[in-house]
């Protein structure tokens, strides 16, 4: 089917629990979901990006996630670049793990890709499959 994001940021939060490696997570398309039960399975800290998604509950809807690198790609060339959904010109989390320091953000001024230190600061947009 598809995704669909939250209509609003759900906030700036750390992506959580530097210095803990996050086994398994991954970039592509369909995998937010489960880099984001990763996430909260290996780290305990909280408030963090994956877990203020997994807490969202939004129009009866209680299975929002962090979404992985590809489906946040996807979220700026459908969404942001046609001036929909409201987003910052700034850099958004998404639930891919680099190493056990770093993650992958999307920054949406451009589109462009890099790693922050997961305990930096970054806006949180859920997503959600139907």
């Amino acid at each position: 089917h598809g995704l669909v994001c939250a209509p609003s940021d759900q906030g700036s939060f750390q992506w959580g629990c530097p210095g803990t490696d996050i086994v398994g997570t991954s970039y592509a398309f369909g995998t937010g979901q489960t880099n984001t039960n990763l996430i909260l399975v290996g780290c305990s800290q909280r408030p963090i990006a994956a877990s203020v998604c997994d807490d969202l509950i939004l129009n009866g809807y209680s299975d929002w996630y962090l979404p992985s690198k590809d489906e946040l790609q996807l979220m700026y060339s459908n969404l942001h670049v046609q001036g929909i959904g409201g987003f910052s010109n700034t850099s958004y989390w998404s639930s891919l793990q680099n190493s056990p320091n770093d993650a992958w953000y999307v920054y949406f001024p451009n589109g462009g890709v890099g790693i922050n230190v997961k305990n930096g600061n970054g806006l949180v947009r859920p997503v959600r499959a139907f």
